[in-house]
């Protein structure tokens, strides 16, 4: 079983099909190992419930998945995906200056449950501070327009295509302060996966990546380029 969630420009479900960055470089895996299936078989559920159904169910597979120390024996790992960064979304007009985690005392910060945000928010143990755990980051997106919340720990470049989607103006918000080191994104499988499976999607992986068209482009290269993304150094 394949989950994935609304996570753009990464993964996510429009014109009943799922699209993005992971969609399609998958596909091309899936193209090349000769699969007996597609992208079209993915579940898209809430975060919270493909990671819990990944964790207990094997050969499932959730992406694109933060692959952390804290996550590292919790799943078996194909990728890297891409690289992107975590970090609290304000709003522009909130009067609070940010210089270190310290200034995070007494915020009301939305989280997604087990999400990388709140995961690296929860590991800084930050005396204080409020976080609220949402089922899912357009909740999380609203609460923060309405002033129900200070900041939002997620994907900076996730959270402004979400923002986009809603009709949120992006001049409303900036980044108050970046959640670590740019991490990697991966294809995570239960733990309990076999290993010889686990090297039928590396393998692939490893092979679209480097593949070109009849222009000689590099097909990953022109995938990022496609939906406007940069990796994050």
């Amino acid at each position: 079983m394949i989950y994935s969630e609304h996570y753009p420009p990464f993964n996510f479900y429009s014109n009943q099909s799922p699209q993005g960055i992971s969609v399609e470089l998958l596909q091309l895996m899936l193209e090349q190992m000769d699969a007996p299936f597609g992208v079209e078989t993915i579940h898209f559920v809430p975060w919270p419930r493909g990671y819990q159904r990944t964790l207990n169910v094997k050969n499932s597979m959730l992406f694109s998945t933060y692959r952390t120390p804290a996550r590292e024996e919790l799943f078996k790992w194909v990728g890297p995906i891409a690289s992107s960064q975590n970090g609290l979304i304000i709003r522009s007009d909130l009067n609070r200056d940010f210089s270190n985690f310290a200034d995070l005392e007494d915020l009301r910060v939305g989280i997604i449950k087990n999400d990388i945000g709140g995961i690296l928010l929860k590991e800084l143990n930050i005396p204080n501070i409020h976080l609220i755990p949402l089922s899912n980051p357009d909740k999380a997106a609203k609460m923060l327009e309405h002033g129900r919340l200070d900041a939002w720990a997620y994907d900076v470049n996730v959270a402004t295509d979400i923002q986009r989607r809603l009709g949120l103006p992006s001049l409303d918000y900036k980044v108050g302060l970046y959640l670590g080191q740019p991490g990697w994104l991966y294809f995570a499988f239960n733990p309990e996966t076999d290993d010889s499976i686990i090297q039928n999607f590396q393998r692939p992986l490893d092979q679209a990546k480097k593949a070109t068209n009849a222009e000689n482009e590099n097909l990953f290269e022109n995938i990022l380029r496609r939906f406007n993304y940069r990796l994050v150094e």
